[in-house]
């Protein structure tokens, strides 16, 4: 989703030469359009997990592929603040773009927050979420259409900043225990807050939050790979 987002805002920018609302509403649509996508491609067989991963990195190495072809036939000044906004950063965002996305927030928190006994039971199996009464596609498609939209208006305000929601979730579950979402929502934030005050305050120059990210969320999984191989 956030690989489509991005695509949506560097055609705003590098094809139409929208301004930053403009940007958002190329996000937005594009996290939306991947989406839709993945959805008619698995709809007939139904959304089952496996499916939904596997289209989604097809999808997002289609839609990065795009980008990087609409990068290299830019101009240079397009193509330079498209590329610093699709590394993903906190510079010069203020309050008039928070209200927005505190609005999408709370919205989508609170479409999520009614699913929240259906998540569990999907948690253990399909088999087990249907004896327990749950209806499958539709609490699917519910939840999709949440994680789109906050996917979307995320990278609609920052750019796509990465691995922030890859490192939160299993972080917390080391920490916590459980895969409860609003410990792992939580602590994103607290990751990307820090990431942002080593980008500002650690190096000569500010950075994009998101080149720390990238090396943070890397280390991270490097640290898990490392771990799995001693176990095994």
């Amino acid at each position: 989703m956030t690989q489509g987002a991005s695509a949506g805002g560097a055609t705003v920018i590098l094809v139409l030469g929208g301004g930053m609302a403009q940007v958002a509403t190329g996000a937005l649509a594009g996290a939306a359009l991947t989406t839709g996508f993945i959805l008619a491609l698995t709809w007939w067989r139904g959304l089952s997990g496996a499916r939904l991963v596997l289209l989604g990195v097809a999808l997002g190495a289609l839609a990065m592929a795009y980008v990087a072809h609409l990068l290299s036939r830019g101009f240079v000044a397009s193509a330079v603040t498209a590329q610093i906004w699709l590394t993903g950063s906190l510079q010069g965002r203020g309050w008039s773009e928070l209200w927005p996305l505190a609005w999408v927030l709370l919205v989508a928190s609170v479409v999520i927050a009614s699913r929240s006994r259906a998540m569990r039971a999907l948690a253990l199996g399909d088999d087990v979420a249907v004896a327990l009464g749950v209806r499958l596609r539709s609490t699917r498609l519910v939840l999709v259409a949440a994680a789109t939209v906050l996917a979307g208006a995320a990278v609609a305000t920052a750019g796509p900043i990465s691995f922030v929601a890859l490192v939160a979730p299993h972080l917390s579950r080391l920490l916590t225990r459980s895969d409860r979402v609003l410990p792992a929502a939580l602590l994103g934030g607290v990751l990307l807050l820090a990431s942002d005050l080593v980008a500002q305050r650690a190096f000569a120059l500010p950075l994009p939050v998101g080149v720390v990210t990238v090396v943070l969320g890397g280390l991270f999984f490097l640290g898990l790979l490392w771990q799995e191989g001693r176990r095994a």
